[in-house]
C-alpha cells in the first residue's frame, strides 16, 4: 500500500510540475520567441511597417 501511496504522489508532483512549466512557457515564452525572431529577423518589422 505504502509504494503505490508514493508512485501515485510522485506521478502528481511530476504532474503538477509539468503543468506550472507548461504555464509559463505558455506565459514567458511567447516574449522570449518574440524577442528572438525580431533579433534573428529584422526586415520582418519592416514588412509589417509597410
Amino acid at each position: 500500500m505504502q509504494v503505490t501511496f508514493c508512485r501515485l504522489r510522485t506521478h502528481q508532483w511530476c504532474f503538477i510540475l509539468f503543468n506550472v512549466i507548461l504555464f509559463h512557457a505558455l506565459l514567458f515564452g511567447t516574449d522570449f520567441v518574440e524577442e528572438y525572431f525580431l533579433h534573428s529577423l529584422p526586415y520582418i518589422d519592416v514588412k509589417v511597417l509597410e
